[in-house]
């Protein structure tokens, strides 16, 4: 009996400490998303777009796959990925998905990408197919066992299908083993650029004002002394 009280209070206190830290996550996340799509906001879709899908090209393949998911996510619209022969060690292929959540803010858009990219990588996938990366978003079934996929296969939840239905961001960490630390570092450093961003672009239009401003000012007429 005293074992039992003992391991019910010990499991009592893990998952108080489980519960406390998720929320935690929650409230960081949540401030790191205003911050991010106030940023975004400012400086633009295409300077934003550019700067998420910087950090997500070697996990999508290349340039235009990172390009054409930061993109289908913002906007909620089909989503087409390739690979040629030769990346990595999987056969060429091609996939194209709709992406459950509709459009999504940009910080959304980060964490989709950051939670799929750590997802899989946890499974031992880091060079991941087109399919691997529509699994981990979307739902559906991943070969393990490194990047060429001779492990046991492993069916995902997909991050998007469980955010349309309304699962918040730190349960789905939680649940699928990702690190909200890690994600939210990686977007505060892109928040930093926006901010960057965002403040050259106040510099210019204060410049330009000052310009226009000296520019329109009527003269001075000087006051003739006799």
């Amino acid at each position: 009996m005293n074992t039992i009280v003992r391991i019910g209070a010990v499991t009592f206190a893990a998952l108080a400490s489980v519960a406390a830290a998720s929320t935690q996550d929650a409230v960081a996340l949540q401030a790191a998303c205003a911050r991010f799509d106030r940023n975004a906001a400012i400086v633009g879709a295409g300077q934003t777009s550019a700067r998420i899908s910087q950090d997500f090209v070697g996990f999508a393949g290349s340039d235009m796959n990172a390009d054409r998911l930061v993109a289908g996510l913002a906007r909620g619209v089909p989503i087409p990925l390739d690979a040629a022969e030769g990346v990595g060690t999987r056969p060429a292929s091609t996939v194209r998905f709709l992406p459950p959540a509709g459009p999504m803010r940009y910080s959304s858009v980060y964490i989709s990408l950051a939670f799929a990219q750590q997802e899989l990588a946890g499974l031992g996938v880091t060079r991941p197919a087109p399919g691997d990366i529509k699994a981990a978003l979307v739902g559906g079934t991943v070969a393990t066992g490194g990047d060429g996929g001779t492990g046991r296969h492993v069916t995902l939840p997909g991050i998007l299908a469980l955010r349309s239905r309304g699962v918040a961001w730190a349960s789905i960490a939680q649940s699928q083993g990702v690190s909200v630390g890690a994600v939210m570092k990686a977007m505060n450093n892109a928040d930093y650029d926006l901010s960057v961003l965002h403040a050259h672009k106040i510099g210019a239009a204060i410049a330009i004002a000052m310009r226009t401003a000296a520019i329109e000012a009527p003269e001075v007429v000087g006051v003739q002394r006799h």
